[in-house]
């Protein structure tokens, strides 16, 4: 497996609560340094309010660099960290809750 030139994933499984999700990408983002060390991986978990379409908004253009895992059905916190984990080619992986 390649490891990412991001040395760090941040891993945020989320379901619903878009207001929450923003908040914690705003606050990531005003963190941020470039070059940038590290990526967000969001995992949603089959999310039925605007958190989608939020987090579609993000993809391909931001800063730092975000992937979307999407599930069909909420496979529950656990699940979704070791999805993401799996998905990660960083050296280091950061759980977010």
């Amino acid at each position: 497996m390649a490891v990412d030139p991001c040395k760090v994933s941040v891993v945020i499984p989320l379901f619903n609560r878009v207001e929450l999700t923003r908040q914690c990408w705003e606050s990531l983002c005003a963190q941020a340094e470039q070059p940038f060390s590290y990526h967000v991986l969001f995992v949603d978990n089959a999310s039925s309010d605007a958190t989608p379409q939020f987090l579609e908004g993000l993809r391909g253009s931001a800063r730092p660099p975000v992937e979307v895992l999407r599930n069909a059905a909420n496979v529950g916190f656990a699940r979704a960290c070791n999805q993401a984990a799996k998905a990660s080619r960083s050296e280091i992986i950061v759980f977010l809750n």
